[in-house]
């Protein structure tokens, strides 16, 4: 993509050092890129990790194995657990 957004996005991921590798990382970066430019090919639009994996065309399981999801907790909505506080 040759947006500005698309340029933003990746610029963005590379400075928090989030890394993309080749396959389906790029995959998903791609589906989001398409997503939040408002140019998704196989969903609504809307985005969810549903939508973001459908675009990429990938499942659930594989984005969450993904280290993407885990190396930026704030991608897509994608929240880590808080930890549990000690029962005492």
């Amino acid at each position: 993509m040759n947006d500005l957004a698309a340029l933003r996005l990746r610029h963005a991921l590379e400075h928090a050092g989030v890394p993309v590798r080749p396959g389906v990382d790029q995959d998903v970066v791609h589906a989001f890129e398409r997503i939040v430019t408002g140019n998704p090919e196989h969903t609504t639009g809307a985005l969810t990790v549903t939508t973001l994996c459908t675009e990429a065309g990938i499942s659930r399981a594989t984005y969450y194995r993904s280290p993407l999801p885990r190396s930026s907790p704030g991608f897509c909505g994608h929240r880590t657990r808080p930890a549990r506080r000690p029962t005492p």
